[in-house]
């Protein structure tokens, strides 16, 4: 590259949006998930280098990783995949490191989400799957129909923690990643810790609570 070519590339720069790189990723295929403190948000925003040209997987992580790794810890997965944990999650620390039992989830990608979070949330049990879900981005079109739409089988297995399982949801669905986010009300109640899913052109937050029930997993047994 001639050095004014290099000068020119330096100088483009401009704001990147965190879901906006995420969707770019999920788009080119990468299985991802996201762990959110309570004041994070997925419209965060850095200044960065411009992608220049198509890219590749490979490429596509290492430019994520050198944008956002001053505010995420961001973590390899199998097949490619990233992990990006917000250092200033807890709740969501806590949830997903819960164990779940061996089963199996067959369904839409939020059907298979709200089957593993009813195993320990007993207020999802009265409910239909998949329980109460909202929308956010574009209005998804297309391409966010498909991806939550598609089929998929998840087997969990004896003390796998839930951070596998939401693990193995995102690589057997292409195309869509998970995310949890820290919620803690004013009041000084429990905070909690919600699930959802993101495809390449919307976001499908849910009423699922990874932290459901997790004091009371926690508690001593009191023997008689």
């Amino acid at each position: 590259m001639e050095p004014g070519a290099l000068a020119t590339s330096q100088s483009r720069r401009a704001q990147h949006q965190l879901l906006a790189d995420l969707q770019s990723l999920l788009l080119l295929g990468v299985p991802l998930g996201i762990q959110l403190g309570s004041a994070d948000a997925l419209e965060a925003t850095v200044t960065a280098a411009v992608d220049e040209e198509e890219l590749s997987k490979a490429v596509a992580v290492a430019n994520f990783r050198a944008r956002w790794q001053q505010l995420y810890l961001i973590h390899d997965t199998e097949g490619g995949g990233v992990a990006v944990v917000s250092p200033r999650s807890v709740r969501c620390k806590e949830a997903l490191s819960r164990p779940l039992r061996e089963n199996v989830f067959r369904g839409s990608p939020i059907e298979v989400l709200f089957g593993i979070a009813a195993t320990f949330d007993p207020s999802l049990r009265t409910l239909p799957p998949p329980g109460l879900v909202s929308g956010g981005g574009d209005g998804g079109g297309a391409a966010a129909v498909e991806a939550l739409t598609q089929t998929i089988e998840v087997l969990t297995k004896n003390g796998e923690a839930l951070l596998e399982a939401l693990a193995s949801l995102t690589s057997s669905a292409p195309k869509v990643g998970w995310m949890a986010k820290d919620r803690c009300g004013g009041t000084g109640g429990p905070c909690h810790c919600d699930l959802g899913l993101i495809t390449p052109t919307s976001i499908a937050e849910t009423g699922y609570d990874a932290a459901a029930e997790l004091d009371e997993m926690r508690k001593p047994t009191v023997r008689p």
